[in-house]
């Protein structure tokens, strides 16, 4: 007689465990075998005939050091590190590392470094930041020039137009020009002269002055009109070559006047070939090329004429009509007067001009 039990058994299949005796005569299967040897570079799998298998793979891993990148394995079993991190933090003022447990580190330096302001020198890394070393020194020696630094650019420096000492006692003043100290002018006085012509009209005369940086693109404009009568003899006669002209330009600053620009403009000559001075009806004419007139001055018109129709106009342009360097102090007149040395035509113009900044000057007298 035969008796079912549930005793252990084996149903011949290796991947099931713990077979039973089901009571019926059976064998019963038990749960899996734990396959997995804990190697991610394996891929484990159950054989029924042979129980587990496991076979390498290529699969992505980690081996344990923080200072690879994607890990992989190699086919046999084992992890294999990859390519190093990229520990750059762009930052010269750390140095850079990798640590096996903590990947990358960045220690701060105290190495060179440039700070990106072109107006520092001798930057230095401080608690992981280029901190600013010495000013740089924009100092070119020149008088003549004002020196100042653009954080993007570095040192500049820009003519100017200020008074200088060009070494000779018989000049005076001297002024800058060009980045140079030219001597100055002898036939302008330091302060106007009195008893000059003064416009008769409001708004009877006009300035008009631009300042460039080279002097190339300098320009004058000055236009007079008189609101009495003006005689063609009271300009004497530049055409005979008799009559010389001296063209003055001040400012002031705190009420006391300074000379700023100066130009002698001769009787006779010869400009382009032809006489410099033209003689009209009604007064007198001159012309030139302002590129080579020794005062910058390409035109001077002097025109006679009853009440509100005599005028004066002189008009410059270039390097050589040494404009000062703008803004002007106007504290509280810019005088400009042509004088002849016997007769003296003047116009005032009264602070706050018009317009009056860096490289332009534009005003209009306001009184009789």
């Amino acid at each position: 007689m035969h008796t079912n039990n549930t005793a252990p058994c084996n149903d011949g299949n290796a991947c099931t465990t713990g077979d039973t005796c089901d009571g019926a005569g059976h064998c019963l299967g038990g749960p899996p075998p734990n396959c997995n040897d804990g190697n991610v570079c394996t891929t484990d799998s159950c054989n029924p005939a042979s129980g587990c298998v496991r076979t390498n793979n290529t699969a992505p891993c980690d081996d344990g050091n923080a200072c690879t990148t994607q890990d992989t394995c190699d086919g046999k079993g084992s992890c294999v590190g990859g390519s190093p991190p990229n520990c750059n933090d762009g930052n010269v003022c750390t140095t850079d590392s990798c640590d096996r447990a903590r990947g990358c580190l960045h220690a701060n330096n105290t190495a060179p470094c440039d700070d990106g302001n072109a107006c520092t020198t001798q930057e230095t890394c401080s608690a992981g930041r280029c901190v600013g070393g010495l000013a740089l020194n924009c100092d070119d020696g020149n008088v003549c020039t004002d020196d100042s630094c653009d954080p993007l650019a570095a040192c500049q420096h820009r003519n100017n137009r200020v008074p200088c000492d060009d070494g000779d006692p018989t000049t005076a003043p001297d002024v800058c020009s060009a980045g140079q100290c030219l001597g100055g002018l002898t036939d302008c006085p330091p302060a106007p002269v009195d008893a000059c012509m003064a416009p008769a009209l409001p708004n009877g005369s006009t300035l008009f002055m631009r300042d460039s940086a080279s002097g190339s693109g300098d320009g004058f404009t000055w236009n007079w009109t008189s609101g009495t009568p003006l005689f063609k003899e009271d300009f004497g006669n530049p055409a005979d070559g008799h009559t010389t002209y001296v063209l003055c330009l001040y400012d002031e600053v705190g009420a006391t006047p300074r000379l700023i620009m100066g130009h002698t403009i001769g009787a006779g000559g010869t400009c382009k070939g032809s006489p410099c001075w033209r003689e009209s009806v009604g007064g007198f004419l001159y012309k030139s090329r302002a590129v080579s007139d020794p005062a910058g001055i390409e035109l001077i018109q002097l025109r006679s004429g009853e009440a509100g129709q005599a005028l004066i106009r002189v008009r410059g342009r270039g390097r050589n009509l040494q404009v000062p360097l703008l803004p002007l102090h106007q504290e509280n007149n810019v005088t400009v007067q042509l004088n002849d040395g016997f007769a003296c035509w003047q116009a005032d113009f009264l602070a706050p001009a018009t317009s009056n900044q860096v490289g332009r000057f534009t005003d209009t007298t306001a009184e009789e």
